[in-house]
C-alpha cells in the first residue's frame, strides 16, 4: 500500500507527466528523397511540422552549387483514429524544397533551427552527392531556330531535336521501338522554354512521333538513332542568346530487361515501369507476350539514369532601339490597330463615361498596355481620368481595356483619337497608329433636373437618345412594396418538378416504348453484361489461399470502376469518396477477414476459403449491379458546379440548377421583424430624397444616399436576402460612387431574381468583364428567361414526338422538323444554361476597395508588390484564404495575394475557412 506522501508515488507520477507531455508535444523532421543523384536531376526535401499548434516558415540556407526551390503550398494532413472508443487525432504539414545541383560534388545544408509552439528544434545537417551522368553517345539534344536573329517580344518559332539511341537486348535480339524508348523519359525532365507545349501535348494524350535516322557519334562512326522533334513558338523577354540550360532531358536508359513477376501487378516504383504506357506520356505496349493469356510484359529490371541539356539555338535577340521612340511607345512588338467606343454618347458634365479601348493585331497581345491618357494635356484639359493601370481582357487576337471618363463641363463635344505607338520588327521602326474621334454631347449640369428626365423620357420614346434613358431607367430600382422587399428568397433550383417532369416524359415513354418493342435485344445485352461474374465465379473458384482471393476481387472491382492500380485501402477510400459507403464497408471488413485468415489467427471473427469465396461472388455481384456500364469512379464528392452540370444534361447536355447561398455579413446584426420594418422604411425614405435632390442639390442628395446605403446594408447583414433588395442597396452605392460594391449586390440581386428584367437591364449597363455576362444580360434585359426556357422545352417535347413518329410507328415524317426542333432546344437551353454558368461561379468575388487593390507575392504587408493594381468592381477568383489574406487569380490568369477587407464574395459562407478553397 501506497500513501500520497510515498516518493515511490511520486517517482511515478512525474514520470508519467513526462510521458504525457513529451506524447503531445510537436516534433519536426527533415528527409531528403535520395542523398546520391546527379548533375541536373533534382531531389526532394522535405521538412514535416508534427502536431505543431503554431510554427514559422522554415527558411532553407543558401548553399553554394544547389539551387533550392519550393514546390508550392505546403501539404497539410489530418489523420482520426478511433481505438476502443477514444478517438485520436494527428496533424501535419509538410513544406518541400526542390533541390537541383549545378555541379558535381558533394554538398552540405547545414543544421537549421526552425520555430514551433514557442521553442526551437535543431534539425539535423543533410548531405548530397551529386555525380554527372555521362550520356556519352546514348543521347543528343539541340535547338534549333527558325531566323538567326529576332527583337525582343518578336515571336520565333524554335525546335526541339532529341536523338536517343534505341536499347539492343542482344540475349533476345531485340531492339526497343522508338514509343517505348519514349516512354522511358523521366518525368523529373525540365522542359524549360518548351514547358507550355509539352504541357498542351500530355493534356491532349498525344506524344511526340520518333523517327528512326543516321548519326554520327562522338568518334564519327554512323549510329541509329530516334529522332522526336517539338515544336514551340515564344516571345523572348530579354535581349542575347537564347540559352537552353534550363531545358534538361532525363532518360532512364535500360540496361537489362526482364519478365514480370506477376501478370496482373508490378511492383515497380513510380518512375521505373514496364513497357507499354507508364511514363509520363505512355508507350506502345510492344512487348506484350503473345503466347501467354494473360499478356506477361518485358519490363525495365534495371537502368541508369542519362540527363542531356540542350545546346542552345544560334539565335540573337536583339533590344528595341531607343532612336526614335515616342513618347506613346509602352513595350509592345508586332503590328497593331486600336479601336474605341463610348457609352453613353449623351452625359451631363461629371457623369461617368464608360470608354472601350481595343487593340488588335499580331503579335503577344496579353502582354500589351494600355495608352495612359492622364499624361495627354489634351485628356486631363477636358476630361477627368484615372492615372491607375487599367486590367485588360484577352479575347482571341485582341485585348479590351475599360476606363471611366468624366466631361468637366459642356463644351467638350468629341472624345479624342487615341494613339498607340508599337515597334514593327519587320519594318525595324517605331509605328503609331491613332483610333476614330467619337462625337458626343454633354449637357450642363443645371440643365438636367427631373423634369429633364420626364422630357428625355418623350424624346426616347421619339426614338431620340435611348442609351441615355436605359441608363437612367436602369439606375432606379424597380417600384417593390415593404413587404415584397422583406421576403426571405433563395436561389431556386433552375428545373423544377413541373419543368423536370417535360424534359424527361417524351424520353421515358419513347425508352418504354421501345423497351418493348426490342425486348430480345434487351435480353441479350442484360446477359451480356453480367458475363464477367461467369469469368470472376471461375477465378474465385481456383484460387488456393484468402490472399490470392482478395487480389483476384480488388483487380475485378478496380477495373469495375476504372481504378486497376488501387490499392485495397485507397480502393476503400475512393468508394467511400464516391457515394459508394455501404459497399465500402462491406469490401473493407471482406478485406479484414481475408488478412486475417491469411495471417492464420484462429479467434472467432475468421472464416474459411469457401465462406470468402461466396462473399466474394456477392460483393462482385453488387459491384457490377452498382455500376453496370463500368463509368471511372469519381473520387471526391461532386462539387456544386459539377452537380449542376449533371442536372443539365436533362436538357440538350446544357442545362443545369443551383442551390447556391447568397453570402452573409460575419457577424450577422441583430434585428427582429418589426425592426427590418422600420429600418428598411427609413431607408427607402433616404433614397426617395436623394432621387429629388440629385440634380438640385447633389450634396444633400449624396448624405442622403449614404444614409440609405447604410441602412439596406444594415437589413442585409441581418440576414435578409432579397433579390429587390440587393438591387436598391446596389443603386444606393452607385450613386455615392462605390461601383465595387454596386456590381456587387447586382450581381447578388441576379442570382436571386433570374427573370427580372430590370435586373438583368441593371446589369448590362454595368457592363460586367465576361462576354457570357454580357451576352445573357443583354438578351434576358428584353425576354424573361423563363420564357426562353419554356420555349427550350417546347421544342424539346416536340422532337421527341416526331423521333417517337419516325423510329417507333415508322412514319414518314422528314428529318427536317426534328432537327429544326433540336436545334431550337439546345440554342435557348443553351443560353438559360450560360446565363446559369456565368452568374453563378464558385469562388468568385469582386473587388470592393474604392482605390483598387495590390497584388503582392504572399500574405503579408512585407511581401513585394507586383503588377498593376486591380481596379475596383474587377472580378476576381478566390484559391485560399490566409489569416487576414486572401490568394486571388485574376481574368489574367495571374495569382497573387491582397488583404481581405479589399475583396467580397460574391456566393456561398463567407470568407472564414483557412487553407485551400475546395
Amino acid at each position: 500500500m501506497t500513501t500520497v506522501g510515498d516518493p515511490r508515488l511520486v517517482f511515478l507520477l512525474v514520470v508519467l507527466g513526462t510521458a504525457v507531455s513529451s506524447a503531445s508535444a510537436g516534433e519536426v523532421w527533415i528527409q531528403v528523397s535520395s542523398e546520391e543523384t546527379y548533375v541536373g536531376l533534382p531531389v526532394t526535401l522535405q521538412i514535416q511540422f508534427a502536431d505543431v499548434t503554431s510554427h514559422e516558415q522554415p527558411e532553407l540556407p543558401k548553399v553554394d552549387g544547389l539551387r533550392i526551390e519550393s514546390t508550392g503550398v505546403p501539404a497539410k494532413s489530418v489523420q482520426r483514429r478511433i481505438f476502443n472508443g477514444r478517438v485520436s487525432q494527428n496533424s501535419s504539414i509538410t513544406y518541400s524544397y526542390q533541390i537541383t545541383p549545378l555541379r558535381a560534388g558533394a554538398f552540405l545544408i547545414p543544421p537549421m533551427t526552425v520555430a514551433h509552439d514557442g521553442q526551437k528544434s535543431l534539425l539535423e545537417a543533410i548531405q548530397i552527392n551529386a555525380q554527372t551522368s555521362e550520356t556519352g553517345d546514348l543521347m543528343y539534344v539541340e535547338i534549333e531556330g527558325d531566323r538567326p536573329s529576332v527583337y525582343v517580344g518578336q515571336p520565333i518559332a524554335l525546335k526541339l531535336k532529341i536523338w536517343i539511341r534505341p536499347f539492343v537486348d542482344a540475349k533476345r535480339q531485340l531492339t526497343l521501338s522508338e514509343g517505348d524508348m519514349w516512354g522511358l523519359v523521366s518525368e523529373q525532365t525540365a522542359w524549360g522554354l518548351f514547358a507550355d507545349r509539352m504541357q498542351e501535348i500530355t493534356d491532349n494524350k498525344q506524344r511526340p512521333a520518333g523517327e528512326e535516322v543516321q548519326r554520327k557519334d562522338a568518334d564519327g562512326n554512323l549510329q541509329t538513332y530516334y529522332l522526336y522533334e517539338i515544336d514551340a513558338s515564344i516571345y523572348p523577354q530579354r535581349p542575347g542568346p537564347i540559352e537552353g540550360d534550363d531545358c534538361r532531358i532525363r532518360v532512364n536508359y535500360p540496361i537489362q530487361l526482364g519478365r514480370s513477376r506477376s501478370p496482373f501487378s508490378s511492383s515497380f516504383p513510380d518512375d521505373d515501369f514496364p513497357f507499354g504506357g507508364s511514363g509520363p506520356f505512355g508507350g506502345s505496349g510492344l512487348f506484350e507476350d503473345r503466347f501467354s493469356t494473360f499478356g506477361s510484359r518485358l519490363q525495365v529490371t534495371a537502368f541508369r539514369p542519362i540527363v542531356a541539356t540542350a545546346a542552345a539555338a544560334a539565335v540573337d535577340v536583339k533590344a528595341i532601339p531607343t532612336i526614335g521612340r515616342p513618347d506613346t511607345y509602352r513595350g509592345a512588338v508586332g503590328q497593331y490597330e486600336i479601336q474605341t467606343e463610348a457609352f453613353p454618347k449623351t452625359s451631363r458634365a461629371g457623369d461617368p463615361i464608360t470608354l472601350h479601348m481595343t487593340i488588335r493585331g499580331k503579335g503577344p497581345v496579353d502582354s500589351l498596355q494600355p495608352p495612359v491618357l492622364a499624361s495627354s494635356p489634351q485628356w486631363t484639359t477636358r476630361f477627368k481620368v484615372s492615372n491607375e493601370p487599367l486590367a485588360g481582357i484577352v479575347e482571341g487576337d485582341q485585348k479590351r481595356f475599360t476606363t471611366t471618363i468624366r466631361p468637366r463641363d459642356e463644351s467638350v463635344t468629341v472624345i479624342p483619337p487615341i494613339e498607340f505607338s508599337y515597334f514593327d520588327p519587320t519594318q525595324e521602326q517605331f509605328v503609331t497608329v491613332r483610333s476614330d474621334a467619337i462625337p458626343i454631347e454633354v449637357e450642363p449640369l443645371e440643365k438636367l433636373s427631373l423634369d429633364g428626365i420626364v422630357s428625355k423620357s418623350k424624346a426616347a420614346a421619339a426614338g431620340q437618345d435611348r442609351d441615355r434613358m436605359r441608363s437612367l431607367v436602369a439606375s432606379v430600382p424597380k417600384l417593390v412594396s415593404v413587404d415584397d422587399l422583406l421576403v426571405a428568397q433563395s436561389p431556386q433550383p433552375l428545373l423544377d418538378r413541373t419543368l423536370s417532369g417535360w424534359i424527361l416524359l417524351p424520353p421515358v415513354i419513347w425508352a418504354c416504348a421501345l423497351l418493348v418493342l426490342r425486348r430480345r435485344d434487351l435480353h441479350w445485352l442484360v446477359r451480356r453484361s453480367f458475363k464477367p461474374l461467369h469469368l470472376y465465379a471461375k477465378q474465385s473458384d481456383a484460387a488456393e489461399s484468402a490472399s490470392e482471393l482478395s487480389q483476384i476481387l480488388r483487380r475485378f472491382v478496380g477495373q469495375q470502376w476504372k481504378l486497376t492500380d488501387a490499392t485495397e485501402m485507397s480502393l476503400v477510400g475512393a468508394l467511400r469518396g464516391g457515394g459508394q459507403r455501404d459497399l465500402a464497408v462491406r469490401l473493407e471488413n471482406w478485406f479484414e477477414s481475408c488478412r486475417k485468415a491469411s495471417s492464420g489467427t484462429t479467434i472467432a471473427s475468421s472464416v474459411s476459403l469457401d465462406e470468402l469465396k461466396q462473399d466474394s461472388r456477392t460483393l462482385a455481384a453488387d459491384c457490377l449491379r452498382s455500376n453496370p456500364f463500368g463509368k471511372r469512379l469519381r473520387r471526391t464528392r461532386p462539387s456544386p458546379m459539377q452537380t449542376k452540370t449533371l442536372q443539365g444534361l436533362l436538357l440538350g447536355g446544357l442545362m443545369f440548377a443551383s442551390g447556391q447561398q447568397i453570402a452573409r455579413a460575419e457577424t450577422p446584426i441583430e434585428l427582429t421583424a418589426p425592426q427590418q420594418r422600420a429600418v428598411l422604411i427609413e431607408a427607402i425614405d433616404a433614397y426617395n430624397i436623394g432621387l429629388e435632390k440629385r440634380d438640385a442639390h447633389p450634396d444633400e442628395a449624396q448624405r442622403a444616399f449614404e444614409e440609405a446605403a447604410r441602412k439596406f446594408q444594415s437589413v442585409v447583414d441581418s440576414g435578409l436576402a432579397n433579390g429587390w433588395l440587393y438591387q436598391y442597396l446596389a443603386s444606393a452605392y452607385r450613386e455615392n460612387g462605390f461601383s465595387g460594391r454596386a456590381y456587387l449586390n447586382d450581381r447578388r440581386a441576379r442570382m436571386l431574381c433570374p427573370d427580372d428584367r430590370q435586373i438583368a437591364l441593371a446589369l448590362r449597363n454595368q457592363q460586367p468583364q465576361r462576354v457570357s455576362q454580357r451576352l445573357t444580360a443583354t438578351i434576358f434585359s428584353w425576354l424573361p428567361r423563363r420564357q426562353v426556357l419554356w420555349l427550350a422545352i417546347a421544342a424539346w417535347v416536340i422532337s421527341w414526338i416526331l423521333i417517337g413518329r419516325k423510329s417507333l410507328a415508322q412514319h414518314p415524317t422528314g428529318w427536317g422538323g426534328l432537327v429544326t426542333g433540336w436545334v431550337i432546344a439546345f440554342l435557348l437551353g443553351g443560353l438559360v444554361a450560360l446565363d446559369e454558368h456565368a452568374f453563378r461561379v464558385e469562388n468568385q468575388a469582386i473587388v470592393v476597395a474604392a482605390e483598387g487593390v495590390q497584388r503582392r507575392a504572399s500574405d503579408g504587408n512585407q511581401a513585394p508588390a507586383f503588377g498593376p493594381p486591380i481596379s475596383e468592381a474587377a472580378e476576381v477568383t478566390v484559391l485560399s484564404v490566409r489569416g487576414n489574406w486572401i490568394e486571388i487569380k485574376t481574368e489574367d490568369q495571374t495569382t497573387g495575394w491582397v488583404p481581405r477587407e479589399s475583396i467580397e464574395r460574391i456566393v456561398t459562407a463567407p470568407l472564414r475557412h483557412p487553407g485551400p478553397v475546395s
